[in-house]
């Protein structure tokens, strides 16, 4: 961008010098004329020919100019014709030569198309650079303002906001009401900025910012957020309805002091993006740090999709005992990956990447049938005296082909599905909560369990929490850490617990690690327990063993 700035600057002067040139040819050609030089008197072409020529060759390089650039060409273009106009002035009136009045009258009408053409490359270059929906500035006049600013050294900030919603409210309401609601947007924007900076949408769901050196970027993107994610009612065959937006921002300070706007940008992405997939942070300055984070997650993804291709996942299982008799009840499918060079990737750093992206419904698949496959022998053995747990991502319960999928996965396994428990979470039901749950009543009602994962994370209203069709829950272990020492922690697992009885649900407590623990949740009435104090995740030949050794009598 910035060499083509440059480039067109460079044609602009050669032909403005070019004009210059030509037009003080004629001068000097003039001037001779008047003192009936011997060269001049002898052309056999006149002087006026000549002239009129050369003030066509003036027009068509002012032509050139306005093409080239409309804005610069412009003022070149009326002061070439100017000094034409001053030339043939003093010619008439300085040498009483009348020869020249029609070349007067062309200058004239040369300067008005000029004019004409300059509006109509105006008229045309606004809307091109200008967003059709908002009226803001597009990508186009984004990185022409930005070129011109890096061109001209000037520095500030660039802000890259990403709104979500946006696409749920097409689908929701209709195009012609998300275009509303990017209206909305695009003036709550500009109501945040007042006179510190410049708005523009760049695409369907972004706008970026270029904010004035000096400003504040960090005050200006809270401002924006608080400001983007108030209530916005819309009106609706006059009923109004309320939606609300969420956003992120991704910021570049400085950036007067990169010279390549391909690099601003690029940095303004990775800020953006990190903002995005970031569990709790909406506003990301671009560094050195989030750089290397953001490689770091590029080269897990590549190795998580490598590891799909090339199987170097594997499973364990992890035991889940009922809290009276310390009876098996059944495992828990963990995920690890291991690569060829016996390099252990944890699952706290693929897991959370993985559901960031759409990667997570194809680990999904690869865990389900790989389970299903490896656990199939116990359960025929065992009957359903042992259940399979497999957890199953938000993206994936929500898609609307998720059973049908499963239930083809099982068929082809021969699986029994009386054995198999499938584990969404919370958010599952918060991010796509219609899909969702005529997905899991789908799946009950062809026999699979389903279990509620990570309760009490907030999610989802109590209301809502009553009606989940599920048939047990689990407490993460962050809720009993603390539980023997922290009289919080106790109330707060005594009420969960409470709340899944009163779902008629048995409730599975995580995390227990000691006989203190194991009591409290006694106390409280809990119904199974999952963690290393009776057992840690393990392989499957351990699995196979742990079933024999507790499960020998239910054969």
């Amino acid at each position: 961008m910035i060499q083509n700035i440059k480039s067109k600057k460079t044609i602009l002067g050669i032909l403005a010098c070019t004009n210059i040139a030509i037009i003080m040819f004629t001068v000097w050609i003039g001037i001779c004329q008047v003192r009936q030089d011997e060269w001049v008197m002898n052309l056999k072409i006149p002087v006026s020919g000549i002239n009129g020529s050369l003030q066509t060759l003036v027009y068509l390089n002012c032509i050139l100019m306005t093409i080239t650039n409309y804005q610069i060409g412009t003022k070149l273009s009326i002061f070439s014709i100017v000094l034409s106009l001053a030339n043939i002035s003093r010619a008439i009136f300085g040498s009483k030569n009348y020869v020249s009045i029609p070349g007067f009258f062309n200058c004239f009408l040369q300067l008005l198309s000029i004019v004409i053409l300059s509006r109509q490359f105006r008229i045309r270059e606004n809307k091109r650079i200008t967003d059709r929906v908002t009226g803001l500035g597009n990508r186009y006049g984004f990185e022409e303002v930005l070129s011109r600013k890096l061109d001209l050294r000037k520095n500030g900030s660039i802000l890259y906001i990403h709104l979500k919603g946006i696409m749920q409210a097409n689908i929701d309401l209709g195009r012609n009401y998300g275009d509303e609601l990017l209206n909305i947007v695009a003036k709550r924007i500009c109501s945040v900025l007042e006179e510190n900076g410049t708005a523009f949408r760049i695409s369907g769901t972004e706008y970026a910012i270029i904010l004035l050196n000096g400003v504040n970027p960090q005050a200006v993107s809270r401002d924006l957020l608080e400001e983007i994610e108030k209530k916005i009612v819309i009106t609706i065959n006059e009923t109004p309805r309320n939606c609300y937006l969420n956003g992120v921002i991704g910021i570049v300070k400085d950036f007067g002091k990169e010279e390549n706007i391909e690099t601003i940008l690029q940095h303004a992405d990775i800020a953006m993006n990190f903002a995005a997939k970031s569990f709790n942070e909406k506003i990301c300055i671009y560094d050195e740090e989030v750089k290397n984070q953001v490689d770091r997650r590029n080269q897990i993804e590549r190795l998580i999709k490598e590891s799909l291709e090339k199987d170097y996942f594997y499973l364990e299982y992890q035991p889940q005992f009922l809290i009276d008799g310390k009876i098996l009840r059944g495992f828990e499918t963990l995920c690890r990956m291991k690569l060829p060079d016996g390099t252990l990737i944890s699952p706290s750093e693929f897991i959370p990447i993985a559901e960031s992206s759409n990667i997570i419904i194809d680990l999904d698949e690869y865990v389900i049938r790989k389970a299903l496959e490896q656990f199939k022998n116990l359960c025929n053995e065992y009957g359903d005296s042992i259940t399979l747990s497999v957890n199953v991502s938000a993206k994936g319960i929500a898609l609307p082909d998720f059973p049908n999928k499963l239930l083809e996965i099982i068929e082809k396994a021969d699986f029994p599905r009386e054995c198999l428990e499938i584990e969404i979470t919370e958010y599952s039901l918060s991010d796509s909560p219609s899909q969702t749950m005529k997905n899991v009543e789908i799946l009950r009602a062809n026999g699979v369990k389903l279990a509620l994962d990570d309760f009490g994370s907030g999610y989802t209203s109590l209301a809502q929490l009553l009606h989940i069709p599920v048939s047990r829950i689990k407490i993460d272990k962050s809720m009993i850490e603390n539980i023997d020492s922290n009289q919080t922690n106790k109330d707060f697992v005594k009420t969960m617990i409470y709340l899944g009885h009163l779902m008629k649900c048995d409730v599975i407590v995580e995390g227990v690690e000691d006989y203190n623990q194991y009591d409290l949740v006694r106390d409280f009435s809990g119904d199974l327990i999952q963690g290393f104090m009776w057992g840690k995740p393990q392989s499957l030949e351990d699995t196979v063993r742990l079933c024999s050794e507790y499960l020998v009598n239910n054969k």
